[in-house]
């Protein structure tokens, strides 16, 4: 693999190990950009599918985590999750579904102050599973929070590092699991982007 190559050349040709770091790392990020055209292509043709399988909530939320760790410090923000013990498994394509965390984790880094929080929560309510990722920027401006979703959306103070595609596709996963997406801002008091997820699918999208 192409990481099992870049190991190897660490090892053997250390002199190399800084440009094959970097080389393996814009392989890595070409691939991202790819996988990201290619599905929100696929969710705007309706031809997205989804593998269906009961998972633990905990476990999806805490592996976009420590997926996101490394980002994070970076930056020196902590990213904090307050989770229920008792949280039921839920029927979804668990490994789409680490990919929304991890797009929404990832948004909530650039967007916080170096040094702050993100904040990621979940909670039943009814049939539905709740799941919150909040940061403490400076919030999104009114007259961009109608715009979030849509595709290549970045506001004007923040990173422009990655595809733009990461809550558009968040977006379509979410909503071909039957549920909701929706972020809420104010100036100065960060963002929080929630989501929910039907604890079954229904008939129509199994």
């Amino acid at each position: 693999t192409l990481w099992g190559l870049c190991d190897m050349v660490r090892k053997d040709r250390p002199e190399l190990r800084h440009w094959f770091d970097v080389l393996c790392q814009s392989i890595s990020q070409m691939r991202g950009l790819i996988e990201d055209l290619l599905d929100a292509s696929r969710i705007e043709s309706d031809q997205f599918t989804l593998d269906i399988a009961e998972a633990d909530p905990v476990h999806i939320i805490e592996e976009a985590r420590d997926m996101m760790r490394a980002a994070a410090a970076d930056k020196g923000i902590e990213i904090e999750t307050h989770l229920p013990e008792d949280l039921p498994p839920i029927a979804v394509d668990a490994h789409k579904m680490v990919r929304v965390m991890g797009n929404l984790i990832e948004n909530a880094i650039k967007f916080s102050h170096p040094g702050g929080v993100v904040d990621v929560r979940a909670e039943l309510d009814g049939d539905e599973l709740f799941v919150s990722v909040s940061d403490n920027g400076a919030g999104i401006p009114a007259d961009q929070i109608s715009r979030v979703f849509e595709r290549f959306w970045a506001e004007k103070k923040t990173d422009r590092s990655g595809s733009g595609l990461g809550l558009t596709i968040a977006k379509g996963i979410v909503e071909a699991h039957g549920g909701r997406i929706w972020v809420r801002s104010a100036a100065d008091e960060g963002s929080t982007i929630t989501f929910t997820l039907p604890l079954s699918l229904k008939p129509e999208q199994t």
